[in-house]
Order: structure tokens, then sequence, then C-alpha cells
């Protein structure tokens, strides 16, 4: 029985591991709009020369490891409060439109450049900075944007629900 475990144990985390990091869909016959030659790359940061943001190239919870040249730890979810508490200097949580400009339309699962992000996974929903208001039957409620990094898409939920972070600066 303690074999069995431990075999399950093991099959879990290498299809966890294998799956976890691995674009699904990429579309050839589509012009990358995020390609590698739109930002320079140095250690952890990410310039997007188009916008002139610089973007951590990893989520939160992770760090770059420049010897590996990838994002290593554990990704942490958080609502969106925590997020907001989560940026220190002069990182912030992007708005939904500065998140949107990394979205990548020729891929999905998820729908980012990994050369640029390597840490990202399947499907994320990441947090932005931009309020909503969600309307449910008569209630309205505070609530905020995210983008669905599994096709691209823009949602409004509410600020409670837990979801990953990617930090971004403006050029210095």
């Amino acid at each position: 029985m303690k074999l069995l475990n431990q075999t399950s144990l093991i099959l879990l985390l290498t299809l966890a591991t294998s799956t976890s990091f691995a674009q699904q869909v990429c579309n050839s016959n589509v012009e990358q709009n995020t390609p590698d030659s739109r930002f320079e790359l140095t250690a952890g940061e990410a310039l997007d020369t188009q916008t002139g943001l610089i973007w951590q190239r990893c989520l939160l919870g992770q760090a770059w490891n420049s010897a590996t040249a990838q994002c290593e730890g554990f990704l942490q979810t958080v609502n969106w409060k925590e997020a907001l508490e989560s940026a220190s200097g002069n990182w912030r949580v992007p708005n939904i439109k500065e998140l949107g400009s990394v979205v990548e339309h020729a891929c999905g699962n998820p729908s980012i450049n990994l050369s640029v992000f390597p840490g990202t996974p399947i499907a994320p929903v990441i947090w932005s900075s931009t309020p909503g208001r969600f309307q449910l039957g008569q209630t309205t409620q505070n609530s905020a944007w995210s983008t669905f990094f599994q096709d691209g898409t823009s949602l409004n939920g509410f600020k409670d629900y837990r979801r990953y972070v990617l930090l971004v600066r403006d050029a210095d």
C-alpha cells in the first residue's frame, strides 16, 4: 500500500510538472503580436519596447533563476486587495489595458509568450488593478477586472476570488 501511494504521488507530480507549463495551442498561420523581438530581457525583467512597460517575468510566488533562465518557486493566488498589496517599490498591478498588451493572440493555454514569461501556467487568470461593477440580479457588487490567459479574454469578477499576479512598472 505504501508503495502504491508513493507511486501515485510520483505519477501525479510528474503529470503536474509536465503539463503545467506546456503551451497547448499556437497557430502558425496567425502572426505573433508579442514576438520575442518586441522584448528586451534582463534577468527577471522584460522591457516591452512597444509599450515602454517593464514586466516581471515571473508570477507572484516565483523568483527568477538566472542560472536556469526560468521562474522557480510556488505560484500564489491572492484576492484583489492582496494583489494590490503585493506590489512594492515601483512595481504595481497593471491596469486591464496594460495586462491585455501582453496577450499573445497566436497562442492559447496560455495565451502569452512563454519565452518572455516562462513560469506562466496553463489557463491562468491574472488580476488587473482596474476596478469594476458586477451586476448580480438586483444587487450591484464591487468587482475587478482580470485577464483569462487561456484565450486572452477579460473577466469581471468578485474581488475575493483568488487569482495570479504579474507585476509591472514604468520604464525609468
